[in-house]
């Protein structure tokens, strides 16, 4: 009787052992396609934003983030206009949030004014509160159509 008590709980240990790896397992899928998910989500806004950014040179200067890090800024008024779309899904509540910021462009660096037409463009997924993404990248506007240069980070 004692055999058989011993050699039931080792397998209920067993199992729930088991079952524990399992469950993180199944945890960490998650949060990588969340991440992923937010990721994309980051993305998208800034592939929105920066048609209304590029047609908007005028309202640059008064719109520019002049704080760092970008994430202490609010999204600048050209970028609440109907133009650009933060609801990426549909569902009625703003998935991203944009900001632009000067690059350091002048000797010495002034960030509320840009004289190379290159902005860092900022977007933040809000949709996934617990997968906090952003990605910031640097656009050069001097041409006909924006360039998205290699400097690109993600957080």
């Amino acid at each position: 009787m004692l055999v058989v008590v011993i050699v039931v709980a080792a397998l209920l240990a067993g199992g729930a052992v088991v079952a524990s790896i399992q469950l993180g397992s199944s945890r960490s899928a998650d949060v990588s396609k969340t991440s992923m998910t937010a990721t994309y989500c980051a993305e998208a806004g800034l592939a929105a934003a920066i048609p209304v950014i590029a047609a908007n040179h005028a309202l640059w200067a008064v719109n520019l983030c002049t704080t760092r890090p970008f994430s202490t800024c609010a999204q600048p008024a050209l970028l609440n206009a109907a133009a650009f779309e933060h609801d990426l899904d549909g569902d009625g509540v703003a998935d991203v949030e944009v900001v632009i910021a000067d690059n350091d462009d002048e000797a010495p660096n002034n960030i509320t004014v840009d004289v190379d037409q290159k902005l860092f463009v900022v977007a933040r997924c809000l949709k996934f509160p617990d997968a906090d993404r952003e990605i910031t990248e640097l656009v050069d506007f001097s041409g006909a159509t924006p360039i998205r240069q290699l400097y690109l980070r993600t957080k």
